[in-house]
């Protein structure tokens, strides 16, 4: 199993193939720059990179941060295919609740009209609250009849 915490901790991952660590490279630069390049791994709660290489890995990461593979929700998980004919695969697990979301109304401007959305906001380790918006394809209306 390798841990990986910071950008700067980048040449731990240089056995894996290019596809990977560019991957790796980005999400650890976005979580240097939300939460800051010094953050606690197991205390913050404010991200870090596993690449899990077998099942005992699983029980270890089980033991540290007591997440059940088998309970566990995973928010997404993206197959990353390597030139070498290998497939991992990038999965996002929250492990704590600085998430927390709503279902809002905005105004498109280019489309003119209003439509529902699924926001997800997160707070940063610079207690700024991001926005992240989903489009969920339907006017307030369509989402309030489906009740």
């Amino acid at each position: 199993m390798i841990e990986i915490t910071y950008l700067r901790e980048m040449e731990r991952v240089q056995i894996l193939p290019g596809e990977v660590q560019d991957v790796i490279k980005y999400i650890l630069e976005i979580l240097d720059s939300q939460y800051g390049a010094n953050r606690e791994k197991y205390t913050d709660n404010d991200g870090y990179v596993v690449v899990v290489e077998n099942i005992e890995d699983f029980k270890e990461i089980h033991k540290k941060i007591n997440i059940d593979i088998n309970d566990v929700i995973v928010e997404y998980v993206d197959k990353i295919l390597c030139a070498d004919g290998k497939v991992y695969t990038n999965s996002l697990v929250l492990c704590n609740n600085d998430y927390y979301s709503s279902i809002e109304k905005i105004k498109i401007k280019s489309k003119n009209r209003e439509e529902a959305r699924f926001t997800l906001y997160k707070d940063t380790f610079k207690m700024e609250r991001q926005f992240i918006s989903r489009s969920l394809d339907m006017t307030e209306k369509q989402l309030l009849e489906r009740r």
